[in-house]
């Protein structure tokens, strides 16, 4: 963004370009842990996770995944631009 506009990038596009990546990017993330629940209650490192623990149910997490990942396409949607929403939706599937 900063290298295809001439000058600074308006702070609101910015702002809004951040927060709406980064919902989408907790959802896939939040997505992955539920589908890797299983692996994750077995292995050390992660067994103290929210899911593997029994804090959250599938059901909890996959509507939360749904609602922040829903919310970030709309931002970047409305207050940034349909590509960026596209690309984002497109990189964030191709990670889980």
């Amino acid at each position: 963004m900063l290298l295809a506009t001439p000058g600074m990038v308006p702070a609101g596009l910015l702002v809004s370009a951040i927060v709406g990546i980064w919902l989408v990017a907790g959802s896939a993330a939040a997505v992955n842990c539920l589908v890797e629940q299983k692996i994750d209650a077995v292995m050390s490192r992660t067994r103290g996770r929210p899911l593997p623990r029994g804090e959250l149910t599938s059901l909890q997490t996959l509507v939360f995944a749904t609602a922040i990942g829903a919310a970030g396409l709309w931002i970047l949607y409305a207050l940034v631009n349909p590509l960026t929403m596209w690309l984002t939706s497109a990189r964030s599937s191709a990670t889980r």
